[in-house]
């Protein structure tokens, strides 16, 4: 059954623990593939959980609910689950200072690409 099929009354008779792992879900849905439908049912998640409206333009609040209901949850995801934030890095236009590195008695080419990563 998917979240957006539960009533309110539906949804609050579940564990703490499984709202919280339906939100999770949910929340990580609607960040990487938006879909109007689960915007909705994700607010209603929220007043329905006690929780105040996420600012979905603020990555760092986002992942942060994300965590927060895996903590709720009891859940504990490998890295690559986790919420893919987007960094938007600019190109530098200030040009780069003139680098000198001397290297003195080093046993292998592996330790000079240790050094330069």
């Amino acid at each position: 059954m998917k979240p957006w099929d539960f009533t309110e009354k539906k949804f609050l008779s579940l564990s703490r623990a499984h709202r919280h792992k339906m939100a999770s879900e949910l929340l990580k849905e609607v960040f990487t593939a938006p879909s109007e439908l689960a915007n909705r049912t994700y607010q209603k998640m929220e007043l329905w959980l006690d929780l105040p409206v996420l600012d979905w333009q603020n990555a760092e609040e986002v992942s942060g609910r994300f965590h927060l209901h895996l903590k709720q949850a009891n859940l504990s995801l490998p890295e690559h689950s986790l919420l893919q934030v987007k960094n938007k890095d600019k190109p530098s236009t200030v040009p780069f200072l003139p680098i000198h590195i001397f290297l003195y008695s080093l046993r292998s080419a592996f330790n000079v690409g240790t050094i330069l990563s």
